[in-house]
């Protein structure tokens, strides 16, 4: 059985799951619509700047840049998308604030169409850092540092709604209505899942953003304990957030995959400190007096249980046969697809008025920025693939044109 076939029957049952959500919810949403459901007393004044058309479009345009990157390009180009989705979700939480929408006087309908606009980009943020393996990583680990605190910046936000702003939906003379496949009020299991699910997050969030942090502490803490640097002290410090994250990586946690047994690794009088200030040392020599590398060093394993969650999934997906499957398609898709369906029918259901109209110069900047992040991208794309290409074929003609040069010359 090849690949393709393999995976033929999980692929069509995930573009039947896609194609049914989206049907059933658009048939929820006119039977809502059609049958009375609407107060039309209770209809909103939208606000454009927050999420009018203009900003959805942009924030969509951003996500379908995502899918495309991570379907077509390599990590290295997902990875530098990353800033762009990082700061579209900065403006929005910034924006949450200053609008203080999870305020006391705040519109609960309004505030779920914000938070669910930031969490389909913190979906494709979490997406993406499950995907790019840390040990074949290039992007420097302030970058990485700064998506993980985006995320749990943002997850604040979410779960302040579900946890407490929440609370004051009861005294609310009109209904606030969010989106699963159907209109459901806020209040009641819609809010006890989502609960669930921030907190899920949240867990996610302390299990792969914490070791780092103590990783990082850890070598700064051997930085002033190095006897002989090659370089002064502050200049290291300065520098380590610029290193590639496969070389923190590998200086905090070592190789995940390495069989080592190296006895003065595994004695019991030496601790995992003693493990990362020889390899920060190694690490060190080799980057500023350009010393081989000790690759031995970088195969110590470190805090082995760090990585149990992600051996125990990829043991899974090997088990399983879905190994080579493409999750992270499937998962930008589902999260492009949702944030879609939520926020368009959200805004219709509760009656939300004037944010239709891509007339105002907050909406352009959004929509602007957005479609340029995808047109930039597909561009990229197209040169990264091209351009190899048009490469081979000059040299090919120039070769073509030698040879040509040479029997002409020698006939004479």
């Amino acid at each position: 059985m090849t690949r393709l076939t393999k995976h033929l029957v999980p692929g069509f049952i995930f573009c039947l799951l896609i194609i049914t959500v989206t049907a059933t919810s658009i048939w929820q949403g006119v039977y809502w619509s059609s049958d009375g459901h609407a107060d039309p007393s209770c209809s909103i004044a939208g606000d454009q700047d927050m999420y009018g058309l203009g900003v959805r479009l942009g924030i969509y345009m951003q996500l379908l840049t995502t899918t495309v990157v991570d379907v077509f390009a390599q990590p290295e180009d997902a990875a530098n998308l990353t800033p762009t989705n990082l700061w579209f979700l900065v403006a929005v939480f910034v924006a949450v604030q200053l609008r203080r929408l999870l305020s006391a006087s705040s519109n609960f309908a309004e505030a779920y169409i914000v938070i669910s606009l930031g969490n389909g980009i913190t979906l494709t943020i979490l997406a993406g850092t499950l995907r790019l393996h840390p040990e074949g990583l290039k992007e420097n680990s302030f970058t990485a540092m700064c998506r993980f605190l985006a995320w749990g910046m943002w997850k604040t936000c979410s779960v302040r709604f579900w946890w407490v702003v929440l609370d004051r939906l009861e005294s609310s003379s009109c209904p606030a209505f969010g989106w699963l496949v159907a209109p459901v009020r806020l209040d009641g299991w819609f809010r006890i899942f989502h609960k669930a699910l921030n907190t899920t997050e949240w867990a996610i969030w302390l299990i792969l953003f914490l070791p780092y942090v103590v990783g990082v502490f850890l070598i700064a803490s051997c930085v002033c304990q190095l006897r002989d640097p090659p370089k002064a002290r502050c200049r290291i410090v300065l520098d380590l957030p610029f290193v590639p994250v496969e070389d923190m990586h590998g200086i905090i946690f070592g190789n995940s995959r390495s069989t080592n047994r190296d006895s003065w690794c595994n004695s019991p009088e030496v601790e995992p400190s003693q493990i990362v200030q020889r390899r920060l040392g190694n690490f060190l020599e080799h980057k500023y007096r350009g010393q081989r590398r000790d690759t031995l060093l970088d195969d110590l394993p470190t805090f082995r249980g760090v990585f149990f969650f992600r051996e125990a999934v990829t043991s899974f997906v090997q088990r399983s046969g879905f190994e080579g499957f493409p999750f992270l398609f499937a998962s930008d898709i589902f999260a492009l697809v949702i944030t879609v369906l939520t926020v368009e029918l959200s805004i219709w259901v509760n009656g939300v008025k004037g944010v239709n109209q891509l007339d105002s110069s907050g909406q352009l900047i959004a929509f602007i920025v957005g479609l340029g992040s995808f047109a930039s991208a597909i561009w990229a794309i197209y040169h990264a693939k091209a351009w190899p290409q048009m490469v081979r074929s000059a040299i090919s003609h120039q070769q073509q044109n030698h040879i040509g040069v040479g029997g002409n010359s020698l006939t004479e």
